[in-house]
């Protein structure tokens, strides 16, 4: 196409099965005396019943010292990528892209460790489209506009249970009056029910086992000729104890028992038994405690027989989809010889929403359990300008800046130190008057805050009306967040090889916007989740007991709900460096620099009203200063190097987000107290040591080798029950270093042009430690006399051995 246009597509596909997938046992992890023979020898007592395969069939292991463990853990992705330049004008450059990605993966769960093809999957659809428009309006003035519109879509939840958009899907089914004896009190024989694909299909229980029996209604046997009863010498399960086959219903009277009905609502021609109820085991692996791992159960019906295996599980599930449009224009204007302008604004409207589930199935069909629903859609928008003059003189050079950022929530927000309050058709109504209102009602209900009519300070019996109400008072709308940020650098050469620099800025950080509602719950009663296109909604509830107001807080433990009225981040940094070329390739720098950083959030617990809850707000202060030193080699003899050095310490009131709501909970149960001072953050690291290597041979083939030493970052010492020993992260893990490369040779062809590729990460193969117990500070042991050794060995603890990755380039 000449040079009219140019254009190129990519695409990339990868499908690994992560580090985790495959781990060898450090140790023997069963210390059981299955010999009772009052010890625990060593090479003995090493066999459990478990799935470590992960091929859904027990098998009998030995879970000793070197054996394997598989995970099945899986990450794949496939990736489209595709760009067209355009210059159809003079002087003009219009750019045309768009992204696709999709993936699919599974991690590592401790829990289900014995079960891992019953763990979440979890799925990613990206697509992106972008426009940029450059035009040079002069010599000296060129704009450039630009846009994009970007979505992301997320599923988590129980593959087999899916439908094939990766949604919780449901129906709503009749249940026949016939099974008006068959069936649990949570639903009524001649009306509908709302299924969710979690749930168990509904039948008629005939013989009342509390199971779905696939041998029909009677008690259970062994029907070897197939004739569909039970015939002499045939092994059958006396359940009634009276010493007979005994046929539960037998409609027609042919000796034949009679199949239990049931409604296949997913057609696959099977009963399905969705998610069991959540029903912990440790025998699975033995000696581990019951609430470590989930494994597999005998279902027993009411006579005490073994129905069949079941599995303990209680699977999530959770949609999460964000979506932007995005426009904006920059100018850049050399209005002479000494000033050049630049200026720009970009608006960005987000549209953000929830749709997760909690502890989803339960009891014969499923609906028997208690879920806990998050669902939301909010809109916030964000928008900038920013106006720079760089001045560049004989002496020396300044840039000045200033750029304002705003972000409007779009959204009420919830006051954990007021009074709840609703109000519907002008009377006002407090959470625990709600029972007057109906369902219809509720919809139409405001939710609120009580006034301080008398304005003591207090919200009691003397702010009631002569009606015994409280004042109404609307909840009010998080404020639009609006900051200008000042910016100015200065460059200074002393000679034509050394120049001295400095720099102070404002900085403004967004909140990251799921944080911003989080756990809220806006539906109500009469919401409707993605993909539940099926059921009828006047008759099943995804709202929140409190609904209006935004937050179910009664359906989980303290949950530190979102504020859209949380600030941004402020930071505020000075740094002060050298520049040094010394002789001609070698260039050695050194910046010092400090930063203030205000208005971190944290999670504060509030005895609020209706429960208690945490609420994140803007309480802490933290700064980091240090300084980098680096040495760097240019290209000289097909080879670069450099060698980067930074010493550093962040410190601040608070170490994490959640160190608040920490503090509150270790009060309650170990009589812990807060400090009122500064600590270690949480990713404060004292020494980094950076370097690489870079050699290319002009035949086509090089070798680039990355390398990190880190020294080892902080953690909280503790005891065994998990109280704190010491100041909060006074302790370090130990150090890390790696070391990275990557290998190529180019083969040139007639039609296309190869490179072969080698990637080596962790060459050295180090054992990294990422975590540690914090009672003993190692990855390997912990004190807790209640923690198996099979708990107790948790790969994720290490980070990735080495992995070797080969490959080929194609480029036509």
């Amino acid at each position: 196409m000449g040079e009219i246009a140019n254009f190129n597509i990519t695409a990339d596909f990868s499908k690994s099965r992560g580090n985790l997938w495959k781990n060898q046992l450090p140790r023997d992890v069963l210390t059981v005396d299955l010999d009772n023979d009052g010890e625990y020898d060593e090479g003995e007592d090493t066999y459990a019943m478990a799935d470590i395969t992960a091929n859904g069939i027990p098998d009998t292991v030995e879970l000793k010292k070197g054996t394997f463990e598989e995970t099945g853990t899986f990450d794949d992705y496939q990736r489209i990528t595709g760009k067209i330049v355009i210059k159809p004008i003079k002087n003009a450059k219009l750019t045309l892209g768009t992204n696709y990605y999709q993936s699919e993966g599974k991690g590592f769960s401790m829990s289900y460790r014995q079960l891992p093809d019953r763990y979440s999957t979890s799925y990613g659809t990206t697509t992106q489209s972008h426009f940029k428009l450059n035009y040079a309006i002069t010599e000296n003035m060129f704009f450039t506009f630009k846009g994009q519109n970007y979505s992301r879509d997320r599923h988590n939840g129980y593959k087999p249970l899916l439908n094939d958009k990766h949604e919780l899907w449901g129906e709503e089914v009749a249940i026949p009056s016939a099974w008006a004896d068959y069936i649990p009190g949570t639903v009524t024989a001649g009306e509908n029910m709302n299924w969710l694909s979690y749930y168990a299909e509904p039948y008629a229980d005939y013989n009342g086992d509390g199971q779905y029996s696939p041998f029909g209604a009677a008690e259970y046997w062994k029907d070897s000729n197939g004739n569909g009863t039970w015939d002499e010498g045939e092994y059958y399960s006396d359940w009634d104890g009276d010493g007979n086959w005994t046929i539960i219903l037998d409609a027609n009277g042919d000796g034949i028992p009679d199949q239990e009905d049931y409604e296949d609502v997913d057609g696959n021609g099977e009963y399905s038994v969705g998610v069991d109820p959540r029903l912990r085991e440790g025998d699975a692996y033995d000696g581990t405690s019951n609430y470590e791992f989930y494994g597999s159960y005998p279902v027993v019906n009411f006579y005490g027989d073994t129905i069949r295996n079941g599995y303990s599980t209680y699977h999530d599930y959770q949609w999460y989809g964000t979506s932007y449009s995005e426009y904006g224009a920059e100018l850049t204007w050399q209005l002479d010889d000494v000033h050049q302008i630049k200026t720009g604004f970009d608006k960005k409207n987000h549209k953000i929403s929830n749709f997760s589930g909690g502890a989803i199935g339960g009891g014969p069909f499923g609906n028997t359990s208690d879920a806990s629903w998050i669902m939301y859609e909010f809109k916030p928008e964000e928008s900038s300008f920013y106006i720079q003059d760089k001045m560049e003189y004989k002496e020396f050079i300044i840039n000045v800046g200033l750029r304002h950022d705003g972000l409007n929530p779009n959204s009420r927000y919830p006051d954990p130190s007021r009074k709840l309050l609703y109000e519907y058709g002008g009377q006002s109504y407090e959470p625990s008057d709600l029972s007057q209102l109906t369902p219809e009602q509720m919809e139409d209900a405001d939710w609120g805050y009580a006034v301080d009519v008398n304005q003591d300070g207090d919200i009691d019996n003397h702010d009631k009306d002569s009606d015994g109400k409280f004042k109404f008072e609307a909840a009010k709308w998080a404020s639009h967040k609006k900051k200008w940020s000042p910016r100015i650098g200065f460059g200074y050469p002393i000679t034509d090889n050394i120049a001295f620099h400095a720099s102070y800025g404002h900085f403004f950080d967004y909140p990251d916007l799921s944080n911003s509602y989080n756990f809220t719950n806006t539906n109500g009663s009469g919401g409707l989740a993605p993909g539940l296109t099926g059921i009828n909604i006047d008759n099943f509830n995804f709202g929140n007991t409190y609904a209006p107001f935004p937050v179910n807080t009664a359906d989980f433990y303290i949950p530190t709900i979102g504020s859209p009225n949380v600030k941004p981040e402020r930071t505020v940094q000075y740094e002060f460096g050298f520049r040094a070329h010394l002789a001609e390739t070698y260039l050695l720098s050194l910046t010092v620099y400090y930063k203030d950083i205000y208005d971190l959030i944290s999670s504060t617990i509030y005895d609020a009203n209706p429960s208690q809850y945490a609420l994140y707000e803007n309480h802490d202060y933290a700064n980091s200063r240090g300084f980098e030193l680096e040495l760097r080699q240019s290209f000289k003899n097909n080879l670069a190097w450099y060698l980067n050095y930074t010493l550093s310490r962040a410190e601040g009131s608070a170490p994490n987000e959640s160190f608040h709501w920490d503090v509150a909970y270790l009060a309650s149960v170990y009589g812990w107290r807060d400090y009122n001072r500064t600590f270690n953050m949480s990713w404060d690291q004292t020494h980094v040591l950076n370097y690489g290597v870079d050699y290319r041979h002009p035949k086509g083939f090089g070798v680039n080798i990355i390398g990190n030493y880190g020294s080892g970052l902080p953690y909280t010492p503790t005891d065994a029950r998990g109280r704190p020993i010491d100041e909060p992260y006074s302790a370090r893990m130990p150090s890390t270093a790696i070391v990275n490369m990557r290998a190529y040779y180019d083969l040139p062809l007639k039609l296309a042009n190869l490179r072969l590729y080698a990637d080596i990460d962790n060459v050295l193969d180090n054992s990294n430690v990422n975590n540690v117990f914090t009672d003993t500070g190692t990855p390997t042991e912990s004190t807790n006399p209640n923690t198996s050794p099979m708990w107790m060995y948790r790969p994720y603890f290490w980070k990735a051995p080495r992995h070797i990755e080969l490959g080929i380039t194609v480029r036509l």
